[in-house]
């Protein structure tokens, strides 16, 4: 079930790539799951969040990066683990925080 959830959220207008990240640092599991990258965003999600961690796990549940390459968003499943995902620069990208979130959500089932 956990890959169905990022699968669908992998097939969103824009998604190039989702991705769980553990209390480690490590991605758990990624859509599509060939993606090196997301090595690279586990790591700069662990150290986004160790940065600000207190301000982060007190005031914030998702974090929007908007680079000119595109746009890197950050959401918390809980306090262990952190969906990660990359997407073109979009007027939809609101539509698919409101995806992610709702995949955050019935994921954090399936990790506690």
């Amino acid at each position: 079930m956990r890959s169905r959830i990022i699968a669908d959220l992998a097939e969103e207008d824009g998604v190039r790539w989702v991705c769980i990240v553990g209390e480690d640092g490590l991605p758990i599991e990624s859509a599509p799951p060939e993606i090196v990258t997301t090595e690279v965003a586990a790591a700069l999600t662990k150290s986004l969040v160790s940065a600000g961690d207190k301000e982060l796990a007190d005031h914030a549940d998702r974090v929007t990066i908007i680079g000119s390459d595109g746009i890197l968003i950050i959401n918390r499943i809980d306090a262990n683990y952190e969906l990660v995902l990359a997407m073109d620069r979009s007027p939809q990208h609101g539509s698919v925080r409101s995806a992610m979130q709702n995949a955050a959500i019935r994921l954090a089932g399936f990790l506690s």
